[in-house]
């Protein structure tokens, strides 16, 4: 009995020590020197905004931060003009209404730490709310003036201008005359009539169009902005349509030659509006008399690869915001597949005024001159003159002549730069080119020709020779070929990376007539040497 009385003393025991140690810690004190330990409240500030009684924006940014001493910040009551919220951060943009007067309001901020307690002394400032009424202006595509003519579709945008409190945000209504309805209030600033819009078509006849902004203070604008116009029913749109081979232009005709690869033909396409406030709302196209695509605002250019030889044809049509349609915008092209199955063609490219007197007369030495040196050598040739028939093309059967001479002779009117492209598209189908005159090769290079210039870069992908024949008034003795010296013959090959160099040779020019001319033999085909 006395053992187990003891072990309940010890236990007793125990259980007051530990009670001592959960009230004293560790440490051994007089309970009757223990005080129980209180949360101490945070405290709060307002770190920026504006200056309490001040007069400042209705759009305005706070900001404020909390301290605890014996905790954490968890959070901030914020009070606005009496309405309370509970939130985690530390700043916050406001909008005060201040519609068309200031107006006072007041924000005050209290810090809530972990235990739930609240700063009694929240952070307050006051300030009066000042607000700049916002100003609107009409916006139209175009900019067209007062009591211009419109569709029954259009656009118009207002826009509020004016405004210095910082305010990003407004919205817009509208109305048609001074005697109509205001619309509701909307944030969206663009207002389109048209066939799918809940605003409709606009009215026919002369009326005004009314726009008026409000900001996020209410304010709205108390002179609204107006535009004058006129509603046509018959106005439509119209269409800007071009077309490209290969990234080339077509030829005048709309021809083009057929090539072994690339036959790509590229369009591209436009409204065009003779009235104020129009828009598409979409477009569509067909090819070679097919179907009709659906319309869609999405396409504008098309892509039409490995075109067959042949004529063909693209068609394209717009619709504006009233559902009328604009004429059919039809572009007709050939593409065109070289023969080179008719012989020799000679181009007489000018008046013949180096040739002769008078022009007329110049031209005929010319063509004498070339009937007389192909028939003699029994070729098939058709002559062409540029001054009368035009540029030859694809269309008008360039690429059926096996060879063509390209005749220049004149001082200042070769055409042979406009033609860069026909002839090197002509040298690329297979054809073989001779360049005979005296002023062509610096057409081409478009710099004396004593300079050194790579006729591949002129005529891509052409791999054939070429032989240009000059003559000049007679000369002094000069190295260089000017209006004094003569420049007998160069020959070069066109191949990649050769560069030759154009030098003139000087020398008496024989006063010969064309009669007195000795035979020549003439071998149609390449030249099998350069010089």
């Amino acid at each position: 009995m006395k053992s187990g009385s003891f072990k309940h003393a010890l236990r007793a025991a125990g259980v007051l020590s530990l009670a001592l140690l959960a009230l004293t810690g560790c440490g051994l004190v007089d309970p009757g020197d223990y005080t129980l330990k209180t949360n101490e409240p945070p405290d709060t500030e307002i770190t920026s905004g504006p200056k309490s009684g001040s007069t400042n924006s209705y759009f305005v940014t706070i900001s404020w931060n909390g301290k605890d001493q014996d905790g954490v910040v968890k959070g901030y009551t914020v009070t606005v003009d009496g309405n309370t919220v509970f939130t985690t951060s530390t700043d916050s943009t406001f909008r005060f209404t201040a519609a068309n007067q200031d107006e006072q309001h007041s924000v005050s901020v209290a810090a809530r730490d972990n235990d739930g307690a609240n700063d009694p002394t929240p952070a307050t400032l006051t300030f009066t709310a000042t607000n700049v009424v916002p100003n609107t202006e009409i916006q139209v595509v175009g900019n067209p003036s007062q009591g211009a003519t419109f569709g029954q579709g259009a656009v118009f945008t207002a826009v509020a201008v004016d405004d210095p409190d910082n305010g990003p945000e407004y919205t817009y209504r509208y109305k048609i005359d001074a005697g109509g309805q205001w619309s509701a209030w909307q944030s969206n600033p663009v207002f389109e009539f048209s066939l799918t819009s809940p605003f409709g078509l606009l009215p026919e006849g002369a009326h005004t169009f009314f726009a008026q902004a409000r900001d996020n203070a209410l304010a709205v604008d108390e002179s609204p902005a107006e535009f004058r116009f006129v509603a046509s029913a018959t106005v439509k749109p119209g269409v800007v349509l071009s077309a490209l081979k290969n990234g080339a232009a077509f030829y005048p005709d709309s021809s083009a030659f057929s090539l072994a690869t690339g036959n790509t033909v590229s369009f591209s396409w436009a409204p065009t509006f003779n009235y104020a406030g129009g828009a598409s709302t979409g477009s569509r196209y067909r090819i070679d008399g097919g179907a009709w695509t659906e319309f869609s605002t999405a396409v504008s250019t098309l892509d039409l690869t490995n075109v067959t030889p042949g004529t063909h044809t693209f068609e394209v049509q717009h619709r504006d915001l009233a559902g009328k349609l604009s004429d059919i915008a039809l572009y007709r092209y050939d593409i065109v597949a070289a023969t080179l199955s008719a012989g020799v063609l000679v181009v007489d490219d000018g008046n013949g005024q180096l040739a002769g007197r008078p022009p007329a007369t110049g031209d005929t030495n010319v063509d004498n001159f070339y009937s007389q040196v192909l028939t003699a050598a029994g070729a098939r040739f058709t002559l062409w003159d540029y001054l009368t028939q035009g540029a030859p093309t694809p269309k008008k059967g360039f690429g059926n002549y096996s060879t063509v001479i390209w005749q220049s002779d004149e001082a200042t009117a070769t055409n042979i730069p406009r033609q860069i492209q026909l002839l090197g598209d002509y040298l690329t189908v297979g054809g073989k080119l001779w360049m005979t005159g005296w002023r062509h090769i610096n057409q081409i290079a478009t710099t004396t020709p004593v300079a050194t210039f790579d006729p591949t870069g002129l005529l891509p992908r052409a791999r054939r020779r070429a032989t240009c024949s000059t003559s000049m008034a007679p000369p002094a003795r000069r190295a260089i070929p000017t209006s004094t010296s003569i420049w007998r013959k160069t020959r070069f090959r066109i191949v990649p990376a050769f560069h030759p160099s154009m030098h003139s040779r000087c020398g008496k020019v024989p006063r010969r007539s064309i009669r007195s001319i000795p035979p020549v033999a003439i071998r149609i085909g390449r030249a099998q040497s350069s010089a």
